[in-house]
């Protein structure tokens, strides 16, 4: 839960009042940075979505964009949340909520319910989803690095995670570890707050 408060200065600051870290003092450049690296991951996907619908590599990509070789669960999973997309506008939340399924493949399922009407069961539909994962990714590497050592570590440690050629590869697909990384580094950003 996040608490629009008054800072001593005249701008508002939004404080989390978990652990204290100002989003004010988030600087302009780094929110450019994540709007270029947004624009970059939107076009990578849409290039490797592309590179599987027309079979331009078929023993990488499958043609929703699955990698076939280093994201092996993905087809899995994207099967799983298409039928849980499908049934959940069939029949309703109630239903939906009932049926058993990773809580990532839940969460694929609703952007397949929203987006998928559009773009069909892919990448392309879970990409709001993994886009947002990868930014939240982005901003908490920094805040990591600017709360242990400076402003500047923390933005290049967050360039260098999103430039990293296999995370980006993984967090454009439907596998459960773009949260998982998300998670465990938000957990470790909250405990170095409060070590602090």
């Amino acid at each position: 839960m996040l608490v629009l408060v008054r800072a001593k200065n005249p701008t508002s600051a939004v404080i989390c009042p978990f652990c204290g870290l100002e989003f004010s003092s988030l600087p302009s450049k780094l929110l450019r940075w994540l709007f270029i690296a947004g624009v970059f991951h939107v076009a990578l996907t849409t290039i490797i979505f592309l590179t599987g619908h027309f079979q331009l590599l078929p023993g990488f990509f499958d043609s929703n964009g699955i990698g076939m070789t280093f994201a092996i669960d993905g087809g899995t999973y994207r099967r799983l949340a298409s039928d849980m997309a499908t049934h959940l506008q069939t029949y309703g939340v109630s239903p939906w909520l009932e049926i058993k399924a990773p809580l990532h493949c839940r969460l694929y399922s609703i952007a397949f319910a929203v987006v998928g009407r559009l773009v069909g069961h892919n990448i392309l539909a879970a990409e709001p989803l993994n886009l947002f994962y990868y930014l939240a990714t982005l901003t908490v590497v920094y805040f990591l690095g600017r709360e242990i050592f400076n402003t500047r570590a923390g933005f290049f440690a967050a360039a260098i995670v999103g430039l990293w050629p296999s995370f980006l590869l993984h967090s454009t697909q439907l596998i459960r570890d773009p949260l998982a990384i998300l998670c465990l580094l938000s957990l470790l950003l909250v405990s170095t707050l409060l070590l602090n």
